[in-house]
């Protein structure tokens, strides 16, 4: 939760030194906004749509996603 960098340090079951790896850097603050809405919902049919938008520090996501529902 404060940004630290993730690190793991390991060995191989069957022997060897220890090795370490390091993570990226997390950004500190992110953006996240998304809205969906129904197109169309009559009996056992629904159509519907939804959009989600994320930014970070150097990353910015679009996602979408459609849905068609039938009810039985």
């Amino acid at each position: 939760f404060v940004g630290d960098k993730a690190a793991t340090t390991a060995t191989f079951a069957g022997g060897g030194s220890s090795f370490s790896t390091s993570g990226a850097d997390p950004a500190q603050n992110s953006f996240d906004i998304g809205a969906g809405v129904t197109f169309y919902s009559k009996g056992y049919l629904t159509l519907s749509a939804v959009y989600d938008y994320e930014m970070k520090e150097d990353f910015a996501s679009h996602t979408g996603q459609t849905t068609v529902r039938y009810n039985f």
